[in-house]
Parts: C-alpha cells; sequence; structure tokens
C-alpha cells in the first residue's frame, strides 16, 4: 500500500515541493534533513511515508507537472497524487539511482559567489595564488555534509584490495588498520575521517559511489558561502570549539582529530562539517598558482594539467592562517600523508 502525506502537508507546500529537484533517502532522517535544505516549507511533513522512499533523484518541467496552490488540493487524496506524479517522471527517465552509503549530501544552489581573498589587509594573510578575488558562477551541485569516514572508506578498500595500495597507505597515525587481510577502522575510530588517502584513493572512491570529487571553487562555496567569510563559521577567530587545528598528534594521538558528525558550532553557512581542520581534503583541480589569473567565470574545473592536485581546508595541527576558506595547498596525488581526507560532491541529475 502506498504511503499517504499527511494533510498537514498544504498545496502551497506541494508547489514548493514540485519545482525544484527532490531528493529522497533511505533513512528517514536523511529525506527530512536534505528536504527541509532544499524545501523549507517541508518542516511539517513527518517521516513515515518518507521511510519508504528509495534513494532517488528526481526532475520534472514545473509547467507541465504544477499541482494548483489552492484549498480544492485538499479534497484529493495527497498520497494517490504525489505517488501519480512520480510514475509520471520514473515513465520520463528521470530517476537516477545512486549507491548508498552512510552519509548525507548537501545541496548548493547555483549562483555567483566571491572567490580567492585580498592579501593587502591588516593582518597580512593571504598567498599570492589566493588572487585576483573574482566572482564565479556555480551550478547547482550537492556536497558531503561529512568527510568521508574511516568505516565507509575501509569498506571500499576491502572490494579493491589488489589495488588498494594505489588509493591508501597504513600507518601509525591512520584511523585505519589492516587485520587477516581486510581493512577496518581502528577500535573506535569507525567514525572519524579516514586519512593517509592518496588522490586516486578519492577519486576512484568518490566514483565507486557514483559521485565525484569537487572541484575546488565548489568546495570553496561550500565553505564560505556568498559572504566572502574568512573561515566556515563566520569571521570570529578560531576556537577549540569550532575547528580542530594546533593539536599535536603526538601528544594527544587520534584526539587530535574529531568525529565526522561534531563541532556543530563549526559549521560552514550550509551546515557543512569539519570544512576547516581535521583532514586536508582532495579536490578535482590540478593546481597552479596563476589559475585565478585565467579561470572562467562559470563552473571552472582547474587547469588542463598539472604536477600536483589541489587540498583544502587545514587540518589538526596547522594554525588559524591555514583553517581560512580561501587557503590553497597542493600535494602530488600518488603521495601518502596523515592529514590526507576528502569528501565527494554529485551532480544534479536532469
Amino acid at each position: 500500500m502506498l504511503p499517504t502525506i499527511p494533510q498537514e502537508a498544504t498545496g502551497q507546500q506541494y508547489w514548493n515541493l514540485m519545482k525544484i529537484k527532490l531528493i529522497c533517502y533511505v533513512d528517514a532522517l536523511k529525506a527530512k534533513v536534505n528536504l527541509s535544505v532544499m524545501v523549507p516549507t517541508l518542516n511539517k511533513i513527518s517521516s513515515p511515508w518518507i521511510k519508504s522512499l528509495k534513494f532517488i533523484s528526481l526532475t520534472f518541467n514545473l509547467k507541465t507537472y504544477v499541482i494548483p496552490s489552492t484549498s480544492k488540493v485538499a479534497s484529493f487524496n495527497r498520497g494517490l497524487y504525489f505517488f501519480l506524479w512520480l510514475h509520471i517522471l520514473i515513465l520520463n527517465g528521470c530517476v537516477s539511482l545512486i549507491a548508498q552509503t552512510s552519509d548525507e549530501m548537501v545541496f548548493i544552489p547555483e549562483g555567483v559567489f566571491t572567490m580567492g581573498y585580498n592579501i593587502d589587509n591588516e593582518k597580512e594573510w593571504g598567498d599570492n595564488d589566493e588572487e585576483p578575488v573574482h566572482k564565479v558562477f556555480l551550478k547547482s551541485y550537492f556536497i558531503d555534509r561529512y568527510e568521508v569516514s574511516a568505516s565507509d572508506f575501509a569498506n571500499f578498500l576491502n572490494q579493491h584490495l589488489k589495488q588498494s595500495p594505489l588509493y591508501f597507505q597504513l600507518g601509525l597515525g591512520v584511523t585505519i588498520q589492516k587485520i587477516d587481510n581486510l581493512f577496518r577502522p581502528r577500535l573506535g575510530l569507525s567514525n572519524y575521517p579516514a586519512n593517509r588517502v592518496s588522490w586516486y584513493g578519492a577519486e576512484t572512491y568518490c566514483r565507486w559511489v557514483n559521485k565525484r570529487l569537487p572541484t575546488e571553487a565548489e568546495w570553496e562555496k561550500a565553505s564560505r558561502g556568498t559572504d566572502s567569510r574568512v573561515f566556515p563559521w563566520g569571521d570570529k577567530f578560531p576556537t577549540q570549539e569550532l575547528v580542530t587545528y594546533r593539536r599535536k598528534f603526538n601528544q594527544l594521538g587520534f584526539k587530535a582529530l574529531e568525529k565526522i558528525d561534531s563541532m556543530h558550532a563549526g559549521r560552514s553557512p550550509y551546515g557543512i562539517h569539519h570544512m576547516a581542520g581535521n583532514v586536508w581534503e582532495w579536490v578535482n583541480d590540478w593546481y597552479s598558482d596563476i589559475y585565478y589569473e585565467e579561470s572562467p567565470y562559470a563552473n571552472p574545473k582547474g587547469p588542463d594539467s598539472g604536477i600536483s592536485k589541489v587540498l583544502r581546508g587545514g587540518n589538526w595541527y596547522y594554525k588559524a592562517y591555514y583553517m581560512r576558506t580561501t587557503y590553497r595547498f597542493n600535494e602530488k596525488p600518488n603521495k601518502f600523508k596523515n592529514w590526507q581526507g576528502f569528501r565527494c560532491a554529485k551532480d544534479l541529475t536532469y
């Protein structure tokens, strides 16, 4: 039996639901969080009907399929109406299945933001490769709310045992270990970030879950939003309640890091965790120190080639300077360092 959308979902809420892309997840909480980001008026909808939905992405033509925003909508069986549309969308090839992981994704709407940092400032912060400051237009996309966890990446490695030396390297300060020829998180570290991952490991994992690495521009917008903030949480100087930084691993061990879903006060304007600190995050772009001088206005993807790949966000040990949303780090894609991790992004399905 098809679930029924609750009666408190008004016609206006239907209108808001159907005029954008709708992302439905298996887990009820994921659905509620992601839908509320995209459609704030859906906050009243309870979770029972959400639980039955598959992990799918839907799009449609608004002009063709619009439910009238009138009181007459209340007289219809809302559940039947919704699933009638769902059937139409499926028949029109608008459904795209993707792999399930234990993460969530955040919708970043299309629009313009300011990229880069003006190095002529009182603090004398900023490097030459962060200039010139420029406007960038990005189409809508999704990005992981959390860094990829040790648990999820260990599962990936176990599916790619022969190739794993290209993707990951074991070590004393690494959240993943290998026991009986299988990778697994260290005890108590399942929900900590995977680290000591090469760019090839990050890129292959994202493709494995039918996602991709974010571009450098996508990463920066997700971190700073559209108000040009210095840090993901704003312009306030970092504290240990906001971000992991200046923590010495030789003194704290794995307490130098934090769980991927922790430190809510330090989230970005889109509610994304650990866009500063914890681990440096690989992005897709090749690095060039003069790329901002020649990058396109719309959806820049970085240089066509290079020697090193860009990492963003700082790590648990680096000082506040490196926690800035605009700081650009780089490393060769086949190198392994304890502070290297990542998160994935995904295009909207049209």
